[in-house]
């Protein structure tokens, strides 16, 4: 009888014993899934971007034309580089020391506006549109389908890769997660179509996109008025 309870406790044991390693299994891959999860977040959460580091660095501020870039702070005639030119009455138009204008409309040699350059005045002294130099930038519509193929042929490229053309998670991948967004609905008195203002700023410096109903960026814009800092 001694024996056989012997036994019992024995296999008792071993049963035990097969448990808890079951159990130390389970808990230990438990831990390592949830390990993997973390490491992955992680691992996100370092890839995001810091949209301030990107808004207030200088060297973000600029527009490729027919793979010539053009920089905040290069003189605004450089787009002759690239057989552009702004319209002769504007170029005789004054700037106040450190102001800016309105952005002027870049053409080609059929006179159509193709995309438009701020004239910044960072002297001081007053200075004509012809003597100044780029502080801001714009280009499109509120609808893709209504850019000119004139302006979509000359490739227009500004940081990140962005062109129009473009989608929102381009823009996200680039430039972070906007500050600010407007959701414009469709208009129907003023057959206004559908759309989406997303804006990033830090003082005088900004992008802004607005990308249709189609899914495509359709507009561009950035500004960057405060070089000096």
């Amino acid at each position: 009888m001694k024996k056989i309870l012997t036994i019992l406790v024995i296999m008792l044991a071993i049963s035990l014993t097969g448990c808890n390693v079951m159990n130390d299994t389970y808990s230990s891959n438990n831990e390592k899934s949830a390990n993997d999860e973390g490491n992955t977040s992680t691992s996100d959460n370092s890839k995001n971007i810091s949209t301030d580091d990107v808004i207030d660095n200088n060297n973000n501020y600029f527009v490729i034309v027919k793979g010539e870039k053009f920089k905040a702070g290069d003189k605004i005639t450089d787009v002759s580089k690239v057989n552009l030119k702004l319209k002769d009455n504007d170029l005789t138009e004054s700037i106040p020391s450190n102001r800016y204008l309105m952005g002027k409309s870049i053409i080609g040699s059929d006179e159509k506006t193709l995309f438009k350059l701020t004239p910044l005045n960072l002297t001081a002294s007053s200075i004509t549109v012809k003597d100044s130099v780029i502080g801001g930038f714009e280009v499109g519509e509120n609808n893709y389908n209504k850019l000119s193929q004139e302006t979509l042929a000359l490739n227009l490229e500004i940081y990140g890769g962005i062109k129009l053309g473009s989608t929102y998670d381009d823009m996200v991948k680039a430039f972070g997660t906007e500050d600010y967004k407007y959701d414009h609905e469709y208009d129907e008195k003023y057959n206004s179509p559908a759309y989406t203002v997303y804006s990033y700023s830090k003082g005088y410096k900004k992008f802004e996109f607005i990308v249709d109903d189609s899914g495509k960026i359709s507009q561009i814009s950035w500004n960057n008025y405060s070089l000096n800092n």
